[in-house]
């Protein structure tokens, strides 16, 4: 290896990208679902690390705690529909449209799920 590559290397750092959401084509809104599609440049950066390895931990870390925040939510409610009941309440004491609470704390998740680290100099990052 040549030693102008290899210092090329070990100048590479990673970036955790988290897509946004997808958004409802009807009212425009976000529909709770991550958008894997769209261009890096909107995806949101969650933390600069030196190795991948940094970077999966942080990943993992994070799907982690999504995790325990679906279980603290399940074990606080009987039902679903109770559950969904609450939320929509407060939705509706926010203003905010019906199932907004739900959209988003499904797209927490699944956003988290679908992150992907990427190297500094990937060039999808560079994209207009």
């Amino acid at each position: 290896m040549k030693i102008r590559h290899a210092a090329a290397l070990a100048l590479v750092g990673w970036y955790l990208m988290v897509p946004p959401p997808q958004t409802d084509p009807v009212n425009g809104l976000p529909n709770g679902a991550p958008n894997l599609l769209a261009r890096f440049r909107y995806w949101r950066n969650e933390g600069s690390f030196d190795t991948a390895k940094e970077c999966n931990s942080m990943l993992e870390s994070n799907i982690q705690l999504m995790r325990q925040i679906e279980a603290n939510v399940r074990s606080e409610h009987k039902s679903e529909q109770q559950e969904v009941a609450e939320e929509d309440k407060r939705d509706h004491d926010a203003k905010l449209p019906k199932g907004w609470s739900y959209k988003m704390r499904h797209y927490g998740m699944t956003a988290d799920m679908s992150a992907q680290y990427v190297a500094t100099d990937d060039p999808r990052l560079k994209e207009n």
